[in-house]
């Protein structure tokens, strides 16, 4: 499997955790996680998708 794929994986799963933690609350909360540094890309959440629905594919 590829990083990338592990990647998007790992941080839908952390959304879901967050989430079941309570640390959804708040104004601007997200989490992120540099996929490139050259051009420098990083993977978030789409605006509007509650932390406890997120997935690997909802990644933006």
């Amino acid at each position: 499997m590829s990083s990338f794929l592990e990647e998007r994986k790992d941080l839908a799963a952390a959304y879901r955790w967050c989430e079941r933690c309570g640390f959804h609350e708040g104004v601007d909360n997200h989490l992120s996680v540099m996929i490139s540094s050259s051009p420098p890309r990083f993977l978030i959440n789409p605006r509007g998708r509650h932390w406890s629905r997120m997935t690997p594919d909802s990644l933006l």
